[in-house]
């Protein structure tokens, strides 16, 4: 029985990439496929491609996303850092920064992946959607020039949690987000530093 489970579920996600639905419709799909909980957390790794280094920079560490607490980013390698970011706020290593830009949007629509909400992202972008061997991937491409002078393109990944995010700039340097040991539990994870107010 789980097998035949198994082969209807892939059977209908497969049909249900493969129709013609609005973007509307295939992002209503993947977030009903996405398990929401209050309390997220995991590990990540991070690899920057700069058009002028041979080598990516490399550096990892857990995030946590809590729905009263915000979410949390803990950069352990190679340089410890932190930052949280809780009702549109950012800070830094608990220092208020300033940003209205590019920085907060890709922070907003990672949130919206994890938290399941994916309403509105076809006002700023034009999506694209496919089924890949385990999950979902979605295309996200600026409307605006003023954006496009920033962002190319932003490429998510995912299944029942988000797996990856792929940000390539208008110079073509990338950013690969990866996300692994995804999980929803109680354990507190304590930042360094509190936010100054």
């Amino acid at each position: 029985m789980t097998v035949l489970r198994t082969l209807l579920l892939l059977l209908f996600c497969n049909m249900a990439f493969a129709t013609e639905d609005s973007p509307e419709t295939m992002l209503a799909f993947i977030s009903r496929e996405l398990v929401v909980s209050s309390n997220l957390r995991g590990d990540f790794s991070q690899r920057k491609y700069l058009s002028f280094v041979d080598k990516p920079f490399v550096s990892s560490g857990q995030f946590r996303l809590d729905r009263e607490s915000g979410l949390f980013w803990h950069v352990i390698e190679p340089l410890e850092s932190t930052m949280l970011v809780k009702e549109g706020r950012i800070f830094l290593d608990g220092k208020p920064v300033e940003d209205q830009g590019v920085g907060k949007l890709i922070t907003i629509v990672m949130l919206g992946f994890m938290e399941g909400n994916l309403s509105g992202l076809t006002e700023v972008f034009s999506v694209s959607t496919e089924g890949v061997a385990d999950g979902w991937s979605v295309s996200l491409t600026p409307r605006s020039s003023r954006l496009r002078a920033a962002i190319a393109l932003i490429r998510i990944q995912g299944k029942h949690h988000l797996s990856s995010i792929e940000i390539v700039d208008a110079e073509q340097n990338r950013t690969l987000m990866q996300f692994s040991n995804v999980r929803s539990g109680s354990e507190e994870v304590v930042p360094r530093d509190k936010p100054q107010r």
